[in-house]
Formats: structure tokens, sequence, C-alpha cells
């Protein structure tokens, strides 16, 4: 039985980094995307994507938060639990070990997200890429426009805690029953 939640549940976490971009959000302030057209990256942005660095506090907020997507799907794909869930606020942290916990798993963020990771992997299941589409910021708070798989985006929130974005949520809901 708990096999089966497990599995469930590491079902929903592969997932989980694309279902954050598909809660329902809100942003205000200026929009630092532009007209939402797909450009070429940056050679900063292509820097941050080769070496993920949650602490890059330059450039616009859509390179901030893209390198922060990116790093947080290579720390995913790498099983970097710790990593992974430095990128969440508390809030976010506290749903992967809510999350965690309902599926029988140690209610521990990076240990369920090594453990979640490294189950992913076992089967074969591979991230869908992501692109950030726009960004709607003011200075604390920001709603990112995602696209994962070239599907339309999906809203996702960040927010800024000590000067570095982190995703407000990480996607994970409760395990299916």
């Amino acid at each position: 039985m708990i096999d089966t939640h497990f599995r469930r549940g590491v079902t929903l976490a592969a997932a989980a980094l694309a279902l954050a971009a598909g809660l329902p959000a809100c942003g205000s302030g200026d929009d630092d995307g532009g007209d939402g057209a797909a450009k070429a990256p940056s050679a900063e942005t292509k820097n941050a994507a080769a070496t993920p660095d949650t602490t890059a506090s330059t450039g616009t907020v859509k390179q901030q938060i893209a390198a922060l997507v990116k790093a947080t799907e290579a720390a995913y794909q790498a099983g970097d639990g710790k990593t992974y869930c430095d990128n969440l606020t508390a809030a976010g942290q506290k749903e992967v070990a809510d999350f965690a916990k309902a599926v029988g798993q140690d209610p521990s963020c990076p240990d369920y997200i090594e453990a979640a990771s490294r189950k992913v992997r076992e089967l074969g299941i591979t991230q869908k890429p992501s692109r950030v589409v726009s960004v709607r910021a003011n200075r604390s708070k920001a709603t990112a426009r995602i696209s994962i798989n070239q599907k339309p985006p999906r809203p996702t929130k960040f927010a800024k805690v000590d000067g570095q974005w982190k995703f407000v949520t990480a996607g994970f809901t409760q395990p299916l029953q």
C-alpha cells in the first residue's frame, strides 16, 4: 500500500515542476517580459543555464527567474534535494514535506525530492523542456508565464526572499487515493 502511494507520489512529483506552472496566480507591477514573444537567450542567460546559480541577482527579473527555473529543474534531475528545496519559499518546502508525509515518506523536503528524483530516473521519466515566456513583477512578488514542452504558458508565482527569487509553490498536491 505504501509502495503504491509512493509510486503515485513519485509520478506526481515528476510532474510537480510542470504542475507548479499550472496553479492559479496573479501578479502586479511592471511587465518585465515585453510582449511575451520568444527572444534569443542572452550570453548571461546561457551562462546561467550552463552553470545553474540561484544566487545570481543580476540581469532582468525575467533572466533571474529563468535561471532559477533551469537551476531547479537541473537540481531535480540530479537528485539534489537541498538545492531544489532551497529554491522554494518556506511555504513551498512545507508543501513538499506535507505531500511526502501524505504518501508515507520521510517528511523532509530534500529527502523526498532526492527519493522521488531517483525513482523517476529508475522509471525512465524525463523532464519536459520549459521556457519563461514573460514575467510580471513588483519588488517582492512575481508571476511568470512558463511554457512546458511547447504548451501554452501557465502562471507560476515567485517571491523574493532575502534578495533572491524563489518558487512560492512546488506544485505538489494530495496523492491519488
